[in-house]
């Protein structure tokens, strides 16, 4: 069940879209973040902490799946999941090697975006969780190369702990 600060960015260039998704994620308990372009959305994305972004696969000149690439050149994780009124299998591919968590042809039911968007949660429950494990492993590989590290320097265990 989503919470206040379940977010979703929802990135489409048709305004009617944007307020139709914004009305059904509200209905579902989500906060709504709308964007009308790739550019609109990459100016903020290092600030943005959507759960999940809803992307559509033409953004009027740009596309859905070149913004999904450049997040990931930068180093941006968020679950994506891509809209489109077309099916065309070749995009669809591209969407899933981008690593989607869901593709949703339009126009699509309340129900279906709803069970994508629970996919979204978990994968982005699996991502912080693997975030918090790595965090874990340096916290723990620094804090045993301190000592070796201040032994090489001179600094004995006791001055050491004297000095912390």
């Amino acid at each position: 069940m989503p919470t206040e600060t379940d977010v979703i960015a929802v990135i489409d260039d048709d305004p009617m879209i944007r307020q139709a998704l914004q009305k059904l994620l509200l209905a579902l308990g989500y906060t709504v973040e709308l964007y009308d372009s790739s550019e609109a959305f990459l100016q903020r994305a290092a600030a943005c902490r959507a759960m999940c972004l809803l992307i559509d696969v033409q953004l009027g000149s740009s596309s859905g799946i070149e913004l999904a690439r450049q997040l990931a050149k930068a180093g941006l994780k968020f679950p994506i999941m891509f809209m489109t009124a077309n099916d065309d299998k070749a995009v669809q591919r591209q969407a899933i090697e981008v690593g989607c968590v869901g593709y949703l042809l339009k126009p699509f039911a309340a129900k279906t975006a709803n069970e994508h968007l629970g996919r979204a949660e978990n994968r982005r429950a699996q991502t912080r969780l693997v975030c918090w494990r790595e965090r874990a492993d340096r916290l723990e590989a620094a804090r045993h190369a301190l000592p070796l590290a201040a032994v090489a320097t001179g600094l004995t265990i006791r001055r050491l702990s004297a000095e912390n």
